[in-house]
């Protein structure tokens, strides 16, 4: 297997040399927020999304909103919702999440 194919599978995207396939924009269904009557997104890979960009990009700016304001009340920075440890920004919980991805990446680069 070619190793832009095999790491192009890992990361979720297509290899540079093959194009996506086109969906043409009368396809496409329209998006499932309700007073919103646009063509869904189309996600990197292809596929359609399940609403429109302009309803991702809100719903994404009011989870950051939240997450802030819910950091600065004394929330963990990564979820918002559990108190964070003492002396430090994360939870118990998002801490060991992290540790467990960095531990992963750091195997997956050494082999």
């Amino acid at each position: 297997m070619d190793t832009s194919i095999l790491i192009a599978h890992w990361s979720g995207r297509l290899p540079e040399r093959l194009l996506p396939p086109a969906i043409p924009d009368d396809d496409l269904p329209t998006c499932r927020h309700k007073r919103c009557r646009n063509k869904v997104a189309v996600k990197r890979d292809g596929t359609p999304a399940h609403a429109c960009q302009r309803c991702l990009d809100r719903r994404a700016a009011s989870c950051r909103r939240r997450r802030k304001a819910l950091a600065a009340e004394g929330g963990c920075r990564r979820c918002g919702y559990r108190k964070r440890l003492e002396g430090d920004f994360l939870c118990q919980r998002c801490r060991h999440d992290r540790d467990a991805e960095r531990h992963r990446k750091r195997l997956s680069m050494s082999t």
